[in-house]
This record gives C-alpha cells, structure tokens and sequence, in this order.
C-alpha cells in the first residue's frame, strides 16, 4: 500500500547557523529575541502549572514539518488528523473541543493568531510548522496569563528569531508524489541593527488518488521579514524597537469527502471524482510592532501592537439532491454522511436504491444540478495593542515576581458564500446554475475586547505560590443579510433594508487561579493548582461562555539528564 508521504532521497544543504534556539542563553543579555510564555526548557520547572518546551533541535532531530506529529510528545494534547499534511490541525487540550483547534489560545510570539479569536476561532489559518524555532504549551493555573481560552490551555509558536551574528540556512527536501520543500534565511546583527529575511516553500501532487487523475496536493509559500533596532546594551534604560512582517498563501485540493465502507476497505487513499473541484486557497499576512523598555532595576514593559489579516475560499461538494433540482436556490439535497451511510447500510433515498447511489460515487450520470458546490469565502482580521509589565520587589523574607498586562483586540469575521449546481456527466462535473452570490451566507461578525490579568510569583524558601486573576470585557454583535436577485453582487446588498437578523452578546468574566511549586530538593518538585476554565462564545452571539473549575496536582524529576513530569487533573 502507497504510503501517505515518504519523502526518499532526501538532499539537505545548508550553511552554517547561529540563530539562537528557546533552550541557548543570550550571551550579553542584551535583548529579549522572541516573546515566550516561560522562555526555555529549563525553566519548566519553575512553573505553576503543566508546562513543555519543544526546541528547535527537537523539531529537527526528526525532520517535523507537521504540528500535529510535533505536539504529539506533550502530555494531554490529542490530535485528530484531516489532510495528512498538518495544514489545518484540530488540537485539543485536555478534553476540549479539537475541531479546528478553537477551544485552545493559539499564539506565535505571543500574539493572538487564529484569524478571529473571538468572532470565529476556528484555526483555518496557522503558522507553517516548517519554519518555527520551538513550541511552547502551558496548561493549569499559569494559563491564565494566556487567554482567553483557559479550560485547557495555551500554545504558543516561536518563529525564526534574529541571529547574534551574520548567519544563514538553506534546506532543500524532495521525495515521492513531486513533494518538495525548501526553506531559507539569513540575517545579521551589528549590536544596534538586526534583521533576518526568511521563506519557507512546500510543494507536492498529494497522496490520493482522484478518479478523474488530477492532483490532490498542496502549494504554500510563506514569507517573513524581521528588523530591530536598539539602543547601547549597557544603557542604563535599554530600548529595542522590533517589525515583523510576514506573508504567506496557500493552494491545496483538500476535500471532506470520504469513502465507503466497501471503497474504503479496497483502496484508503482513493477519492470520488465527485470531489475534483475541491479546493482551498488562502492567504495570511501578518505586521507586528514590538517596543521593549528596560530598566537598570529590572522593571520591563514590552509593548506589542499588531495586525492579522486572513481570507480563504474553500470550494468544496456540499450536499446531494439524487431527485434532481431546477436551480440552486430550490435545492433540496442530503449531506454526504446521509449519502454514504444509505450506501453502507443498503438503504435507498426516496427512489434512488443503493446500487443506484453506488453508481453516482462510481462516475455514473446523475440528474440536472443534483450535486451542490459551495464557495466558502470568508475573510478575516484581528488587531490590536498588549502592554505587559514585569518587575521584582522583596518583602522581608518573601520575593515576589509581578506580572501584569492589558490587550485591547478587535477581529472581525465576513462571509460572501455561493451555492451552485453541478451535473455529473460521463464522470466529469459541469456546472448548471451558478446561484446568487450570498446564498450560502451572507454575514459579518464582530468582537471588541479588553483584557487585564496580573499575576505574583510568591517565593517563600522552598515554596512557591502564584496567585493570579484575569478579567475579559468582551462585545460581539452578528449581523446577516438577506440574498435577494440582483441585490447581492453590489454594496446594496448589505443596506439596512436587507437585513435578515441582528444578534448581540456582552460577556464579563473573571478568572482566578492560584497555583504552587513546592521544591522537595535539588531534583524533585511538586507542583498543582485551581484555577477557572473560561471559552469565549464565538459564532453564535446571545449565548453563554463556557465556564469550568480545574484542578492539577503533579511531580517532576530534573537532574540534568534526566526530566521526568507527572501530572493528575480534574476539568
């Protein structure tokens, strides 16, 4: 059986690399490279709260390009695969909802990255594995800090950081299928200027295998510029001005469509010609504006503003009226789990026997515009401004690390979607009703937010306890349009006379956790906490968060060789 990507003889070039991972020190502690949730490996242990580091050499040692096969090693993360590629993963942390991994806080570099965390979470854009530097996962009572999703966890991605010194890589990878990737960057840093140029390209023809003999693959290209500028390092108030800018686009022939049972058994990796239109192309861009202000004492504001923009539009087979229909806004159909379930189970729809809806899946000719397509066009923003604080203070013989931040964040979610009708002919799919442009959706979506949280690192000898508290002010407001003939493809469509419904939805909410670290020696730790589980309501306003009590108890082992993590916890 062809194996879904086995990439064989495989040809790496590259030149010497100096760009610092999560776990390397900085050698002058001259600037912060990257924002992190904990910072390195090392640090895991002093963590209230379940925590893994995942380093650049990690990633590398087995060649992951993946996400969901990297996130794979940490402890309460599961995965269910789709594509086969990792392109749009569905991740869940500690029981959560996995689909389109929008029940988790998705971040990289710290900054909110499914295109509307709050409007629609759901993650049809992230950040391509190949190129990051490290992953970062937080779960328990210091995922406050992280929100807004808190019932399970944070993850947080680390791109390519600036190098320390004129430095570079070039990786270049084939195998079967026409599977290609490459991925380059080089930068500098002269003490005051740094900057890196970066782009990762992924190619192949896809392992299935379509029955009209098309390509069920993938094209992405992704880009990213960084430059920095900071002032002397032995400033007595060090500053650092970081952009980020980063681009990328993506073709792919994915499609929901499965197999029968019998179809399945015969040949897993086969694909109905009913899907050969299936298509997804989307593109991302991404600015990011960082300002570092440091004090002799150690005080610290990071100050971070930032822009996501996504739009995708997948074409994709929807539903199925075997009794045909005259045009697309009378379309009557039934979805294909009911179409292949009728199949497996040996029942008919209306007067269509199995053997009959066999024979459609199989190329045979199916009655005027009985298949339904939809353009799933959607686009997408999030914007916003985070200011995050940190200093030291002792009190008497209690030290104490505080932390606090503010963000205010809109995003926004469109969508213009189309149904069209398609006959089947001679195994081939030709259109016959176009349909009116907003037929399948016609709606916009938005949230505003304002979000605190504040956080002490209590140390005590050997204890350490991390009181905290969040606190999300959140506005989101859906309004839909109506699809009428002639009204739809120009700006009157969405005037106040068409609109279809208006729904709103205010949610304040506060967030406590406390947790603790308490050190039994030099190698053993016991850790744990309580904190509140918070899931913003998305996609449907007027309803109510979701809410939990969580808890966590566990043990680690560090001795230098050997970490060793341990953890119960009750959602």
């Amino acid at each position: 059986m062809k194996t879904l990507l086995t990439l064989t003889g495989c040809c790496v070039l590259a030149l010497p690399v100096t760009a610092q991972t999560l776990d390397e020190g900085n050698d002058n502690d001259r600037f912060i490279p990257e924002i992190t949730i904990f910072g390195a490996r090392a640090n895991v242990s002093d963590i209230a709260g379940s925590a893994t580091s995942i380093p650049l050499e990690d990633i590398q040692r087995f060649n992951q390009t993946d996400i969901q096969r990297i996130l794979r090693q940490v402890p309460g993360v599961s995965v269910q695969i789709e594509d086969g590629y990792g392109l749009r993963p569905n991740l869940s942390i500690r029981g959560t909802p996995s689909e389109r991994s929008a029940r988790i806080t998705l971040l990289e570099d710290g900054v909110l990255i499914a295109p509307a965390p709050y409007a629609a979470p759901a993650a049809y854009y992230f950040p391509t594995p190949g190129r990051l530097n490290g992953v970062e996962v937080l779960k328990g009572p210091a995922a406050i800090t992280e929100g807004p999703y808190t019932i399970g966890g944070a993850v947080n991605l680390i791109s390519t950081p600036i190098p320390r010194e004129r430095s570079g890589r070039l990786t270049f990878e084939a195998g079967e299928d026409d599977t290609w990737r490459l991925h380059a960057l080089y930068g500098d840093d002269n003490g005051r200027f740094g900057w890196l140029a970066e782009t990762h390209q992924w190619h192949s023809n896809g392992y299935q295998e379509l029955d009209t003999g098309e390509d069920t693959g993938l094209a992405k290209q992704d880009y990213m510029l960084k430059l920095r500028y900071s002032s002397d390092a032995d400033a007595s108030l060090y500053q650092q001005v970081d952009l980020k800018l980063q681009y990328a686009e993506e073709g792919s022939d994915q499609s929901y469509l499965g197999l029968t049972d019998a179809d399945f058994a015969a040949n897993p990796v086969r694909r109905y010609g009913l899907s050969t239109l299936d298509n997804i192309e989307t593109d991302h861009e991404q600015v990011l504006l960082r300002y570092l202000l440091r004090s002799e004492s150690g005080f610290e504001v990071t100050t971070s503003v930032y822009y996501n923009g996504f739009a995708r539009n997948w074409f994709k087979t929807e539903e199925f009226d075997v009794t045909g229909s005259p045009d697309a806004e009378s379309f009557n159909g039934v979805s294909w789990f009911q179409f292949v379930q009728a199949i497996n189970n040996g029942i008919s729809i209306g007067p269509v026997t199995p053997a009959e809806l066999a024979g459609i899946l199989n190329g045979d000719d199916t009655e005027a515009g009985a298949i339904q397509i939809r353009a799933n066009d959607r686009e997408y923003y999030s914007q916003g401004i985070e200011v995050d604080a940190r200093w030291n203070a002792e009190f008497g013989r209690t030290s104490h690390a505080f932390s606090a931040g503010l963000r205010r964040h809109e995003d926004h979610e469109e969508r213009l979607q189309r149904n069209s009708t398609y006959t089947q002919i001679d195994g081939r799919l030709a259109l016959d009703d176009l349909g009116l442009l907003g037929n399948a959706g016609n709606a916009e979506q938005d949230a505003e937010v304002w979000a605190f949280w504040i956080r002490d690192e209590i140390t005590i000898g050997r204890l350490a306890l991390s009181p905290g508290v969040r606190y999300e002010m959140i506005d989101q407001s859906r309004t839909r349009w109506e699809t009428r003939p002639g009204r739809t493809d120009d700006p009157s469509s969405r005037a106040d006379d068409n609109i279809r419904d208006q729904r709103s939805n205010e949610t304040d909410v506060v967030i406590p956790g406390l947790g603790f670290v308490y050190r039994m020696g030099d190698q053993w730790s016991a850790y744990g906490g309580i904190h509140k589980g918070f899931s913003a309501p998305s996609n449907a306003p007027g309803v109510d968060e979701e809410e939990s009590i969580n808890y966590e108890l566990g043990v680690r082992l560090d001795n230098g060789v050997t970490f060793a993590d341990a953890g119960l916890f009750l959602t």
